[in-house]
């Protein structure tokens, strides 16, 4: 608990001195209309609470540039569009610089970046580095957003009309409140609580990772630490890790104002890579292993790896994010595949396979109706924020609930394991070679004496007595579950 402890600690210290969201950098583009950044600013209806949203901004540009573009009677301009307006400019669908900036008339949020404009706040400043050696114009300014509600807003430089294109450093300070409001000044708003989210879901972690060790400890003193447990505590400290990091980005975020998106992408792989075990793990109960078999055919289990975790990325709002939840609906069909032929064979399971069909079958169904409901159900301003609590919780859920269903305990009638894991063997080996196919020093092989692939999904055991099938395991019998309620019984003692 000691590393919870810091990690947050670390996490509040960071945000106690942040600032505000910094974009900054140098362009030099053949494009007269450059796209920068974007940000959601509150509405006026937050400044009741200290929030207001606020861009200040600083542009650099030579003075050579400056007056070129002047001859065209278009010098540079910040282009301020809400997203309204954004639809219909970008990606847009041939308009000119000229073009895209005249929606923009009328509205306020086109702002010349010339020296000759007084409220511009372009100054001459003599260098001897920078963009160019000579002279240049900063032009420093900012502006607060008072729209009704919680807003988008795309911030382009332009340089209308030149064949140069655009050539200017920025610098953009982009805040939500003022100074020492250190959980929204800094965050775009819909971002507002995912740093607060992310610690809750990490702390909850912590909690699960020390139940499930005790879990381990139990499972292994009755001889019943399969496999599938093992995958399971992969895929949850996984999980755990993951929050490790996000908690990490966004506190670094607030301690600099500037996303390390290298972090965020790293800790989100993290994420889909644990779920992705998760659901291996899922199908391959659904088909009984370990618990009416003791390994999947070489077929089954060339099918469960090529389920690629690098492919698996956050981007439900695009086609890649289509393309993943199909694979999540897959992945549910060959789920009650698995579980239709399991129940058939070993009716006593139905007690145990029937509620894990029935509650995962809404996990897996919960992210592709969460992409549904977010397309059009969830405002572009809170979006992020609630769908990050949303996969969340269902990640969580989903760990939470296979850990109380593998709880090793006498009431708990949906345990599913009964077969020990010293009982498990070849059946096609004779009694001398049985002793060695789970020797660790053992390395099973195929005919061309290439590692067998399947020695992966083969059930520990450190023994040989009252061996049992590893192909199919015997129905649990009372005189199984009679031996299991014994042995639960002694957990607790030395």
């Amino acid at each position: 608990m000691s590393t919870l402890l810091w990690t947050i600690i670390f996490g509040l210290h960071c945000i106690g001195f942040s600032h505000a969201k910094i974009a900054e950098g140098y362009v030099k583009s053949p494009k007269d209309w450059y796209f920068l950044t974007r940000f959601c600013f509150l509405g006026s209806a937050d400044s009741s609470k200290g929030h207001v949203g606020r861009l200040s901004w600083t542009i650099s540009f030579s003075k050579e540039s400056y007056y070129f573009n002047k001859s065209t009677q278009f010098p540079y301009k910040l282009l301020l569009y809400p997203d309204d307006d954004w639809d219909n400019v970008y990606p847009g669908s041939g308009e000119s610089c000229e073009e895209k900036a005249d929606v923009l008339i009328g509205t306020g949020n086109s702002h010349s970046l010339s020296p000759d404009y007084k409220f511009s706040g372009c100054q001459e400043v003599s260098t001897g580095g920078g963009i160019q050696t000579g002279v240049t114009y900063n032009c420093s300014a900012g502006k607060t957003f008072g729209t009704p509600k919680e807003k988008w807003w795309y911030i382009v430089i332009a340089n209308c009309g030149s064949p140069e294109g655009v050539d200017v450093a920025y610098e953009l300070l982009l805040t939500n409140a003022p100074e020492g409001k250190v959980f929204f000044e800094h965050y775009s708003a819909d971002e507002f609580f995912i740093l607060q989210t992310d610690i809750g879901f990490l702390v909850a972690y912590f909690v699960m990772i020390t139940l499930s060790a005790y879990v381990t400890y139990a499972l292994n003193k009755i001889q019943m630490f399969h496999v599938t447990y093992k995958i399971y505590l992969a895929s949850i400290l996984i999980q755990l890790l993951s929050l490790m990091v996000l908690v990490g980005y966004w506190s670094n975020y607030g301690l600099t104002g500037i996303p390390k998106d290298s972090w965020k992408y790293f800790g989100r792989f993290l994420e889909f890579f644990g779920t992705v075990l998760f659901v291996m793990l899922l199908i391959l109960m659904a088909k009984g292993y370990t618990i009416t078999r003791g390994r999947i055919r070489k077929i089954g289990v060339i099918k469960i790896i090529s389920f690629d975790p690098a492919e698996v990325l956050y981007i439900y709002d695009s086609v890649p994010g289509y393309i993943l939840v199909a694979i999540r609906l897959f992945a549910w069909l060959w789920f009650c595949y698995g579980i239709f032929f399991t129940m058939k064979n070993y009716e006593e399971k139905r007690a145990f396979y029937i509620p894990f069909f029935v509650i995962y079958s809404i996990w897996f169904w919960a992210a592709p109706i969460m992409v549904f409901i977010a397309l059009d159900g969830i405002p572009k301003w809170t979006r992020e924020k609630v769908v990050n609590g949303v996969n969340l919780l269902v990640i969580s859920l989903g760990h939470l609930v296979f850990l109380i269903m593998t709880w090793p305990s006498q009431a708990n009638e949906n345990f599913p394991y009964h077969v020990k894991t010293t009982q498990i063997t070849d059946a096609s080996l004779g009694d001398a070679d049985r002793s060695i196919v789970y020797d660790p020093n053992h390395q099973p092989v195929i005919a061309n004496g290439r590692p067998n692939s399947e020695s992966i999904f083969t059930t520990d055991t450190n023994g040989t007595n009252g061996r049992v099938n590893m192909d199919r395991f015997p129905h649990e019998t009372g005189d199984y579950i009679q031996e299991r309620a014994i042995a639960m019984s002694k957990i607790g003692e030395k």
